[in-house]
Parts: C-alpha cells; structure tokens; sequence
C-alpha cells in the first residue's frame, strides 16, 4: 500500500519528470553517503519492479529506503 501511494506520487504530473536525489547507501569508505539523481518516472518503473518480484537484496533495501526518504522529505517541503 505504501509503495503504491510512493508510485502515484512520483507518477503524478508535477513529479513525472523532475529530477530526485536519492540516498542509496554509502561510498567504499563507509562513511560518505552515495546519492543519485532520478527522475520520477524512473523511480516508479523501480518501485513497479519492487512490487512485482517482491525480492530484494541489501542493495535494494537501501535504495528503497532512499526513495522513501525522498518521497517524506519532497512531500513535507511541498506542504509548507
């Protein structure tokens, strides 16, 4: 249910295709955190695969956890 009210929201008309930097885990150092950026259609072709294999490894974990952070932090900047 999450995912999918994540994927309406970077489907919609104003997110489709601006651009989102999203935290996916951390450089070989350990310390310093890897970001990239990805439009909203992009995000929503992943998430659709998220939801349909319903597999995913410690990777995948991380850059989920970054699309929602992403999606939290965009949507509470929209609200104020």
């Amino acid at each position: 249910m999450g995912i999918g009210k994540m994927m309406e929201y970077f489907d919609s008309l104003h997110n489709f295709g601006k651009g989102f930097e999203v935290h996916i885990g951390f450089l070989e150092d350990g310390h310093t955190p890897h970001f990239i950026t990805l439009n909203g259609s992009a995000i929503v072709k992943h998430l659709g695969g998220v939801l349909e294999f319903e597999v995913y490894g410690e990777d995948g974990r991380d850059i989920l956890n970054g699309i929602r952070e992403c999606y939290s932090n965009d949507r509470f900047q929209m609200g104020s």
